[in-house]
């Protein structure tokens, strides 16, 4: 029996007998597989070998093992390929000579005294054959072939049964250490990563050493905001450690490194607190040495075209946020927030200048068409008068001439109506302002 397989790059081995181009699941595999090369890729678990060829092999086995022990060949292996005996040490005579058949029970003939003994020689025949048929009544039936056919349905049901639960047992163990292996492949990763990460995230942080400290103190758990407010940092073994500048915590908590806690209660790092800290563990040397050391390069990297210098100088004076991170896409969404609340406003301005120049358009329209709308004319006695021209003389006189034919007197004005000089007393005239004087 020797290994190959169905195609050149393939890893599923198939067994074959020795001149068979075809394995023992009936599948074409030409290419035969070094023996040694074949033990080290199952060995290294590069290489496995057919399912259905296995169960044959194993099929076969059994078989063989029943044709050495005298006992009925299974089905499988007899609908399979024919079995090669193997050569045997001894020959058959001596196979034969060391065979020894097994010996029925036989009936023992009773001995009797040849007095007689105390009971004769009926009373011992009656005991006799009363033994001899309750050892009958006690022994087992003899079995025939329907149950030795249900016996070896029944064992080979078993043994497939346990050889199913072997190749699960063998599934269920390869399985785990490919889990194993791909977890293992992950972490490694992730380190590499993680490290590519640091040496390019870290020097934006803009961290101190003291920085750096207070952050591996509050995820030890060390890190204490006092009865009074003041933070300290507390002893690795309980001790009362030593004040925290509050300032430094401010921005951490600014940059979203830190989380906020009543007094008396520890200050624990965030998730982005937790990540940068695992970041500068991994690259110390982006951690600045002093405290202005970092002000000067975030300084630094604050300066930029159109920034001015107060400008820059608030924002080296705060620690940036974790790139990537969740208080980073909090400032991105905040500023999407207000670029959105900035656009509505500026379309709430446009619409009222709208309105506010259709409003103009409307009046100044209004104006220029009363402007434009001609004035009417007024028809008096068959004639036609601006409006803004007076009374017509000639009428005024028909007026006063109707009146004196009525009784009523003639004004000196001519109109017919009585005037303040009409109204007047003789010898008075009316002088500037309207005041009445004597003449």
């Amino acid at each position: 029996m020797h290994y190959a397989t169905t195609k050149n790059h393939t890893t599923e081995l198939h067994r074959q007998d020795a001149g068979k181009v075809k394995g023992y699941c009936g599948k074409f595999a030409p290419n035969p597989v070094d023996p040694a090369a074949a033990s080290m890729g199952l060995a290294a678990r590069t290489m496995r070998t057919c399912r259905k060829c296995d169960e044959i092999a194993e099929d076969r086995r059994r078989a063989e093992l029943s044709l050495a022990d005298g006992l009925f060949v299974t089905e499988m292996a007899a609908s399979s390929a024919p079995v090669v005996a193997e050569e045997s040490l001894f020959g058959a005579e001596d196979l034969a000579d060391l065979y020894v058949a097994p010996q029925r029970r036989q009936p023992r003939t009773p001995a009797t005294p040849a007095d007689g003994g105390l009971f004769g020689h009926a009373e011992l025949a009656a005991a006799q054959s009363d033994a001899e048929r309750a050892d009958d009544e006690d022994a087992p039936a003899p079995l025939t072939d329907a149950d030795t056919a249900g016996a070896d349905a029944q064992d080979r049901a078993a043994d497939r049964a346990d050889l199913a639960a072997e190749r699960d047992r063998s599934a269920d163990v390869e399985d785990l250490a490919d889990m194993a292996a791909e977890v293992e492949r992950r972490a490694r990763v992730q380190a590499q990563m993680d490290r590519q990460d640091a040496r390019k995230i870290v020097p934006m942080l803009g961290w101190s050493d003291q920085v750096h400290a207070g952050m591996r103190a509050a995820a030890a758990g060390r890190l204490v905001l006092g009865a009074e407010g003041e933070p300290r940092i507390v002893g690795a073994n309980g001790g009362p450690g030593h004040k925290a500048r509050a300032d430094r915590l401010l921005m951490l908590v600014g940059a979203g490194m830190l989380n906020r806690a009543r007094r008396g209660n520890p200050l624990t790092p965030t998730a982005d607190g937790a990540r940068a800290l695992r970041l500068a563990n991994l690259y110390p040397g982006g951690v600045h040495a002093t405290d202005r050391e970092a002000y000067v390069a975030r300084l630094r990297a604050a300066r930029k075209p159109g920034v001015t210098g107060e400008e820059a100088k608030n924002t080296a004076r705060t620690l940036p946020p974790l790139p990537g991170g969740v208080e980073a896409e909090r400032r991105v969404q905040a500023k999407f927030a207000d670029m959105r609340r900035c656009v509505e406003r500026v379309a709430e301005i446009r619409r009222e200048i709208d309105q506010h120049v259709e409003r103009v358009r409307r009046e100044e329209a209004e104006r220029e068409r009363a402007r434009r709308v001609p004035t009417s004319p007024a028809r008096e006695s068959g004639r036609l008068r601006h409006v803004f021209c007076g009374p017509d003389p000639r009428i005024v006189a028909q007026v006063a001439a109707a009146q004196r034919d009525d009784g009523f007197a003639t004004t000196d004005s001519g109109s017919g109506y009585p005037t303040d000089a009409d109204r007047d007393p003789p010898g008075c005239e009316r002088r500037s302002g309207g005041r009445l004087m004597p003449a």
